[in-house]
Formats: structure tokens, sequence, C-alpha cells
């Protein structure tokens, strides 16, 4: 009913890349359609008269219509009419009802057309009504949604250069939290289009985590031709035992030379008679085809997905300026490229103290975290600690943990070493990225997958890679799971 389509026509390219907005716009117009069909049905100033027509309209085809009825729906008829904007016909109606008395037969046919006429000429104007009330309606939603769509339209010119759903970094359906935070995300837009090395570097950071591949194995079960060998096969050949009987082919010598003494003839008579006569037992072999279920655990390649990220934000003294704002940057640009991908993000800001924000559920709350700064000394093994507990979370499976620092460290203690070591075993990433011109060599950095070295002035990126031998992914093995006939 109240079609506000026409005027979001210049949002289809931010609606596309945020599915939460497109789901609270489509919202937000549901909402205000049922207010519009709210105030439509309370303040129709036609919806009396045409529940009245309808009952009298029910009431005729039920109990019909005397003349005294009639002649008063025929003395409201003028009224009514005017009330419409519609010609009354009063000529016509006298000339009926003066007829009426001659042919009284007539009073049902014409109580019925006065009251289709007055229908009629009630919804008529009623639906006039509607869509003036609706021009008014529309006119007045737009207005009130008109500054939330202004900031929605700039932040998409903004943004659209960069690649950057600003969807994900706001609740860009709720119009207060948008107008608080608008000039938070216009100043990181301009920052980044100032910094072009920023985007070129997370680009990086994306393109070198790959994809691992991995075997998984599942039972497949197949019927089988099996070709088992069967025993008394009609041509017997091979001799397996003895057996009493009477079968003379196959009788032993020692039974057959009974026969060449007179007395022990007559014994062989009365044993073959008594089919107890010792003969060779013999039996075939052949190959019957028949069929069988086999069960077998057979592998399959799948490739893993890229998994969440973990940021580590360094806002120590040593960072204060320019590489601290660089860092932000990153953070920013890389949460916001793996939230519109739908990763979980897990951002961590450290110095000598420390403060998480999980990004998950409330992607909302990435600027202002962005905003918080310790600037005091530099406690990377806290940092390092705090993430590595994170990736023991069961929703952070092959998480990626990204360190944003001037890299200015001290040798990390070796219990938190072995622990890395276990983490990157396990099939998860570190990476690091020096904001600086000067980077310190650590025993950090033979547990790096990678190293990014990045000058915001100069723009400048250098990529190392770590020492570390590559994260393995544990292999599968051939099983068989024997089949039954």
């Amino acid at each position: 009913m109240l079609d506000l389509t026409p005027q979001l026509q210049g949002l289809d390219s931010l609606l596309a890349q945020s599915p939460a907005l497109q789901a609270r716009l489509t919202d937000t117009l549901t909402q205000l359609d049922r207010e519009a069909r709210a105030t439509l049905a309370d303040e129709c100033p036609y919806q009396p008269e045409l529940s009245l027509c309808l009952s009298r309209e029910q009431q005729l085809a039920e109990q019909g219509v005397n003349p005294a009825q009639l002649a008063t729906w025929l003395e409201e008829h003028d009224a009514l009419m005017a009330r419409c904007g519609v010609p009354a016909n009063r000529p016509f109606w006298q000339q009926q009802r003066s007829q009426l008395k001659q042919q009284p037969e007539r009073l049902l046919p014409l109580a019925r057309l006065l009251l289709q006429q007055q229908r009629r000429a009630l919804e008529q104007a009623q639906a006039q009504w509607q869509l003036n009330r609706l021009s008014v309606l529309r006119r007045d939603y737009l207005a009130r949604l008109q500054a939330w769509l202004d900031t929605l339209l700039a932040l998409q010119q903004r943004f659209r250069g960069l690649g950057l759903d600003p969807g994900v970094l706001v609740d860009l359906a709720d119009s207060d939290a948008l107008q608080q935070t608008a000039a938070e995300l216009n100043r990181w837009a301009d920052y980044l289009r100032g910094y072009p090395g920023i985007l070129d570097l997370c680009e990086r950071i994306g393109r070198h985590r790959q994809p691992q591949s991995q075997t998984e194995w599942h039972p497949i079960t197949r019927r089988v031709v099996h070709w088992p060998l069967q025993a008394n096969a009609p041509a017997p050949e091979s001799l397996f035992g003895l057996l009493p009987g009477r079968d003379l082919p196959q009788l032993l010598p020692s039974e057959w030379a009974q026969l060449g003494d007179p007395e022990l003839a007559s014994l062989f008579e009365l044993k073959y008679l008594e089919a107890r006569l010792l003969a060779y037992q013999r039996r075939g072999w052949q190959r019957e085809l028949q069929w069988r279920q086999e069960t077998r655990l057979e592998p399959s390649e799948t490739e893993r997905a890229r998994g969440p990220l973990v940021i580590a934000v360094d806002t120590s003294l040593s960072m204060q300026g320019t590489p601290e704002s660089a860092a932000k940057a990153i953070a920013l640009c890389l949460s916001a490229t793996a939230r519109s991908h739908h990763r979980p993000v897990h951002l961590i800001n450290f110095a000598t103290e420390l403060a998480e924000r999980d990004l998950t559920q409330h992607s909302e709350g990435l600027l202002s975290f962005l905003q918080l700064s310790f600037h005091g000394g530099t406690d990377v093994a806290l940092a390092l600690e705090a993430a590595l507990n994170t990736l023991s979370r069961p929703d952070y499976e092959l998480a990626d943990v990204v360190l944003l620092s001037d890299m200015v460290l001290l040798d990390l203690p070796q219990p938190l070493l072995q622990r890395i070591d276990e983490a990157r075993r396990q099939g998860h990433q570190i990476h690091a990225v020096a904001i600086g011109e000067i980077v310190r060599t650590t025993n950090l950095n033979s547990r790096l997958d990678c190293q990014w070295q990045f000058c915001p002035l100069q723009g400048d990126i250098e990529m190392s890679e770590g020492a570390a031998p590559a994260a393995t992914v544990q292999q599968g093995h051939w099983q068989g799971l024997a089949g039954s006939a």
C-alpha cells in the first residue's frame, strides 16, 4: 500500500552489499505500511456510512423491506450523495416512489437499486480519500527518513571506492546511531583514501592466507560382485576322505580284494547290501556369482574456508601519532573485510594494559573500540597470551592472528613461544605488520608466518616470510570395513 521503492532506488548497491541493512529497511517499510493501514482505517470519514449501507443490504437480503423503511432511506439519500460528491438524481427517485402505489411488487428491486448506488458512491469517495491521505502520509514518512537516507547515500559514495561495506562498521538501520557515528566513519574513509598503501597492505594480507585442504574420511557402502568357491560341484575332482557306502567306482582296492576269496566274497556281498563298503569321498569346486555389501572408508579432499581473525593493535606510547592511526586504519579495513565475509573478528587493544572486543555479534562496536588508546609501555606478551586464549575457543578454529605494532619489542619467554608453535601446528597462522622505518629482530620473528613492514608516510610495503615451518594439517589413512554377503 505504502510504496516507497521509487524513492530508494539510489540505495540499490548499498542494500545489495549489506543484507542487514536491507532486512532492517524492509522491516521499517513494513512497519510504516502497517501504520498507514491503521491510519486509513481509523481516520476514514466514510466508514460509518459504508458499514450502515452494508448492514442494510444484509437486512434486505434476509428480511426484505417495508415502505416506511424505504421512505427513510430515500430521505437520507440526498445528504449521503452530497457528502460523496455525487448527483442524487432526485427526480428519478421521486418518480419511482410515486409509482410504488400502483406497483407494490417493485418495492424490493427499488430498495436494492438504492442501496447499490449508495454503496458504490461511498466506496468511490473512500478510495479517493485514501489516495489523498496516502500521498500525505508518504510525504511525512519520507521526511522522517530523509536525514537517514541522505547519510546512507553519502556513506555509500565515500566507501564505494574503498571496497568496504559501511554496514559492517555501524548499524545503518539505527538512524540515531548512524547520525552519531557518521562523522567518525567519514574521517576514517578520508584517512584510508589519503593512504592507499593501507588498502594495498590489507589486500596482500588477505591473499597470503591461502585456504588449507583437509582429507575427510567417509564410510561408503557399495554392492560388489563376489566369486566364492562352492563345494559339491557336478565334477568331483578332489579326494578328501573315506565314506562307507556302495559306490562301486570309488571303492577301496582292499574291498575289491575280498572277491578273490570265496569266504570273503560272501562278506563283500553282505557289506554291499548294508552299504558299508569303504569308498573314496570326492568333491568338486567351482566359483559361483554372488553379491554382497562392502563398506570402506574413502578419502575426499575439501578446502577449508578462511577462518576467523584475531587482530592485536599496539597503542603504546611509541605508537602515538601516525603509526597508531595507521594501525587502527589497518584494523578497521581488515575487520570490515572479514565481517563482510561473515568471519568472526576478535580485537585486542594493548600496551601494558589490555582491552578486548568480539565483533562477531556487535560489529558496530569497532569504531568506539578504535578510539581507545593506552599510551603506556609495550607488553606484546600480554596481547599474544590473550590471542592464544581466543584461538582455543571452538568458534575460532583455524583463526589468523595479525599483530599491528612498531615491533619495538623484547624477546618473548620460552613458554609463550612454545604455545605459539603449538598453535601453528594446529593450523593457525601468525602475521605481523611492523609500522615504521626501523624494525627490531626478536625471537618472535622466527615464529611468524609472514611479516610486513609498512611506512605510512611513504606508503612502502616490504614482506618477509617467517622462518617457522609451515603449519601442518593431519592427514588421514585408508581403512576398510569388511562387508557381509
